[in-house]
């Protein structure tokens, strides 16, 4: 299905090029019990298939002239790709573009599914940061998310991406796990701290429908967390990361001074980027596209469609962007600016009447910090942010 596409005149924000390039690999060893990705098993020959229909896919969709100056591959489990697939495309990246100018390549990996020889690929790939889905240090919370490694082996993957030379490493945890505990998160943080990454991303679970923990949690078979524990669970992260010298700069993510994701910045910043794969997403002159979810019915379009696959396209309301925008930028610690939102957007978003009353109802419940022309979210504001973007979109 296509949506429809707003004709307006571009914003200056819309007319910047894409610089960002986002990979969609769609295989999984198993599928964990809280997620709903766009993934599958790797079948006989499917990572094949894949790959040829990716080159196709770019060949038709790139822009002419397009140099990311930040790769992106995630999924699924790109490092469930097999060796010669991988290798495949990994040599395809360094054809088509000038790896010397890429600024990071990220790769996702599942510590289950990392060796020596793939890890061996992807340092000579090119790839420089690897994001290992750790998500707990606990071997009963792995059990429960339906994960394919142990704790111990999360700390051997962190060992043997050393080894191969990896120095730039971002881990993720999640939080509010049913039957969880801060004092489960606080030795989380501590042993995520003995590893020593350049990054952490703490993403709250959701119950999204169609998961097994949907499912579950409608059959009273296990409990959402108090909202209260959740909020406790952020604070202490976000204390015993700033102790341990990570900077919290987007709600989700800490790092340490000078490792924020690029590629992720591309997003929050709500700048252009090119997203290739089933379900995968772009943004190119103001334009966002979805393509199709399902990784038989992506195949079937791009080859039937000259490597345009098929998927969704919109372009917001003037408006309806400048809402979107301060959403995404209110995420980053730093803020948005008016000054800045101003010349991207040719007006100041927090001027109409109803986002300035939203903004002053903030501020004065020291949800939001306001000094005239950066607007940021406060310690208090985190942890309700959902509730505020809602009143601001």
């Amino acid at each position: 299905m296509t949506s429809a596409v707003i004709q307006r005149p571009l914003l200056p924000l819309e007319r910047e090029r894409p610089r960002a390039l986002y990979i969609h690999v769609p295989f999984c060893v198993k599928r964990c019990h809280y997620c709903d990705f766009a993934t599958g098993p790797l079948g006989d020959g499917l990572a094949d298939e894949w790959m040829t229909a990716l080159v196709l896919e770019a060949q038709a969709r790139l822009p002419r002239g397009f140099a990311p100056r930040t790769i992106y591959l995630g999924g699924g489990t790109p490092t469930e790709l097999p060796d010669h697939v991988l290798e495949r495309l990994l040599g395809w990246l360094g054809e088509g573009f000038d790896l010397e100018q890429v600024e990071e390549f990220t790769c996702e990996a599942n510590p289950g599914t990392l060796t020596p020889t793939k890890l061996s690929l992807l340092r000579q790939g090119g790839v420089g940061r690897l994001s290992l889905g750790v998500q707990s240090t606990h071997d009963r919370h792995l059990q429960l998310m339906g994960r394919i490694h142990t704790a111990d082996e999360a700390v051997e993957a962190v060992t043997m991406a050393r080894q191969e030379g990896f120095s730039n490493l971002s881990l993720d945890l999640i939080l509010g796990l049913p039957g969880s505990s801060v004092d489960d998160v606080r030795r989380d943080v501590e042993r995520f701290v003995a590893m020593a990454p350049r990054h952490i991303s703490a993403y709250g679970l959701t119950y999204e429908r169609g998961t097994p923990f949907k499912r579950w949690e409608s059959f009273g078979l296990l409990n959402r967390l108090d909202p209260e524990v959740e909020r406790h669970m952020l604070a202490t992260v976000r204390k015993d990361l700033h102790d341990a010298g990570y900077r919290h700069y987007e709600i989700s993510n800490f790092c340490q001074p000078g490792f924020s994701s690029r590629h992720n910045l591309v997003y929050w910043r709500n700048g252009a980027y090119v997203g290739l794969g089933p379900s995968a997403a772009s943004h190119v002159a103001g334009v966002r596209r979805t393509n199709v979810r399902s990784l038989r019915g992506w195949l079937e379009s791009v080859h039937q469609r000259g490597g345009r696959s098929r998927g969704s396209r919109e372009r917001l309301s003037v408006d309806a962007k400048a809402g979107e925008t301060c959403v995404l930028g209110l995420r980053l610690a730093a803020g948005v600016s008016r000054r800045r939102l101003t010349r991207m957007l040719g007006y100041d978003p927090f001027a109409s009447p109803e986002r300035a009353t939203a903004i002053q109802r903030a501020a004065r419940l020291c949800l939001l910090e306001d000094d005239g022309d950066r607007v940021r979210l406060s310690g208090r504001g985190i942890a309700v942010a959902d509730t505020l973007f809602c009143d601001l979109l």
